[in-house]
């Protein structure tokens, strides 16, 4: 899927939080299978993501799929909606609940699965992130960790065209950040597309990819990940990259 923002806008509550953002991420690319938003808190990364995955309308300019605007009428929307998937910084799974019911019902709801179909398909994905013997638990009875990867797996199971996943770490014990990374890896390994907000820099790094680095509603510098994490090319970013790598 080719993802385009088009002069992207967004304005809150009077506050530009957003400011005539360009970019291209294209599953065609293999540079581009994978994207990654950085910078700083409050620079706009979330937003942004909330734009191209149509959770948010923009103030002003576009959000073009394979070279179409992405219309504001729900039918558009949902459409779209179909075709993607969203991991957000809380797992967001229904509480209660198994594991395998968490996958299980939105294949039943919304792709219109046949209930042991759903089932099968959701057992296979569980077990593509090592969750197979948690398929009865309830969130409650996981961890934070094994909660994002049931969420992950969800993601994968409608096999979306592309998946947006929000800082899926900042709430985690480092433990727990290390299985969610390591889910993310194999959705890299299997050639998904994703987009990333996210201030795992070192991980972003040895993955690859494009990543744009936001500072006050805009894009200040972007390139292959690698490269713009270990040779900044403006003040602002050097300062985000040796503030970070300190900790």
């Amino acid at each position: 899927m080719k993802l385009e923002a088009g002069n992207l806008t967004r304005i809150y509550r009077g506050q530009t939080v957003l400011s005539d953002i360009s970019l291209t991420l294209d599953s065609d690319n293999s540079s581009a299978s994978i994207a990654w938003f950085i910078g700083p808190s409050g620079s706009g990364k979330s937003t942004l993501l909330r734009l191209l995955a149509g959770l948010e309308p923009p103030s002003s300019g576009a959000v073009l799929v394979d070279g179409s605007p992405l219309g504001s009428r729900q039918s558009d929307l949902v459409g779209y909606r179909r075709n993607i998937s969203v991991v957000f910084q809380q797992s967001n799974l229904f509480p209660h609940l198994s594991a395998l019911e968490n996958i299980s019902l939105p294949l039943r709801v919304a792709c219109r699965m046949e209930p042991q179909q759903a089932k099968q398909r959701a057992r296979e994905c569980l077990s593509r992130f090592g969750m197979a013997e948690h398929e009865m638990k309830k969130p409650s009875q996981l961890s934070g960790g094994q909660q994002q990867r049931v969420a992950i797996a969800r993601a994968i199971s409608a096999d979306p065209a592309i998946i947006f996943l929000d800082e899926p770490t900042s709430a985690l014990d480092p433990e727990n950040t290390v299985e969610v990374l390591e889910a993310i890896r194999t959705l890299s390994q299997q050639g998904v597309q994703l987009v990333l907000v996210t201030h795992e820099l070192r991980f972003a790094s040895h993955l690859g990819g494009l990543a744009f680095f936001l500072d006050e509603g805009r894009v200040i510098e972007s390139g292959p990940v690698e490269s713009i994490l270990s040779r900044p090319q403006s003040p602002r970013l050097q300062k985000f990259v040796d503030y970070l790598g300190r900790y």
